[in-house]
């Protein structure tokens, strides 16, 4: 590829691009959660509605609601669980704060944590593990930073004295839900295949959430990702571009703005729009 050819790519790929035609396809077949049951655009669409579907958890062995305010540590004892079986324990929460969560054992020792691993997104804790041999899980909640689940921010900690600590400054209010057995709980992913591109053309995926951020990603004819998609703030909206390859055909897969491995591990739920553009690329 000389590097005048190399430049006039550069350039295109940086220019938003504009769409060839104006025909929509709604999106509302399912499943198409997997690459194998991925949705074929029909050709020529350049429109694409359809929507992240929230993740089911209807039903769970334990589930409560609480409040946390500034420098309080919430602590949990959920007895009764089946033994040795898989688990699966998650916040939600639809307020603006930063959690993390301890599992402990009945010597109060921290087992393990997490700070943002929930499907539910939104900087919201998940563990998963398996249920003690004594049915009960020891868990506790509390701001980010507090690694030591005292209550206070361990940022502060190393360059300050007792007196002078200051406490976490999360609050609000959270759901904590416990989940056992084969508990698969990931947000929904949409799998496409678009046909019917000009090979060389140069091409772009935009995608536009109503109520919060999505994320597109290009995906080889394995289902491997390619690339993904970065922001575009000038159109606040995710966009993932390329060169269309020598068989017209692009996979691709929507999920939320915070699932980097397109593996499912968001909470975005909403209608997205998603917009297929092309450019023919001129030998120099």
């Amino acid at each position: 590829m000389t590097p005048k050819l190399i430049f006039a790519l550069a350039f295109l790929l940086a220019l938003p691009l504009p769409a060839t035609a104006q025909t929509i396809q709604s999106i509302d077949e399912a499943p198409n959660d997997t690459f194998g049951d991925r949705v074929l655009v029909a050709p020529g669409t350049t429109r694409i509605f359809g929507q992240l579907a929230p993740p089911d958890v209807s039903e769970t062995d334990y589930s409560t609601s609480a409040t946390i305010d500034p420098g309080e540590v919430n602590t949990y004892t959920v007895t009764d669980l089946p033994a040795n079986e898989p688990f699966f324990v998650w916040l939600q929460s639809d307020d603006a704060m930063d959690t993390i969560m301890g599992q402990f054992d009945g010597a109060g020792n921290l087992v393990t944590f997490d700070d943002d691993s929930s499907p539910f997104g939104n900087l919201a804790p998940a563990i998963r593990g398996v249920v003690p041999s004594d049915g009960t899980l020891r868990l506790k909640v509390s701001g980010i930073g507090d690694n030591d689940f005292d209550g206070f921010s361990d940022y502060y900690e190393a360059e300050a004295s007792s007196a002078q600590q200051d406490p976490h400054y999360q609050m609000g209010d959270y759901t904590l839900s416990v989940l056992t057995g084969d508990a698969n709980v990931t947000g929904d992913l949409d799998f496409f295949t678009l046909s019917g591109l000009t090979p060389g053309d140069v091409f772009s995926l935009l995608v536009n959430l109503t109520e919060s951020g999505a994320s597109v990603g290009w995906l080889a004819d394995d289902g491997s990702l390619i690339s993904r998609s970065s922001y575009a703030e000038a159109d606040n909206r995710e966009q993932v571009s390329g060169i269309v390859p020598a068989s017209g055909t692009v996979h691709f897969v929507v999920s939320g703005f915070d699932d980097f491995s397109f593996d499912g591990s968001h909470g975005t739920a909403g209608d997205y729009l998603l917009t297929v553009e092309s450019r023919r690329v001129e030998s120099p």
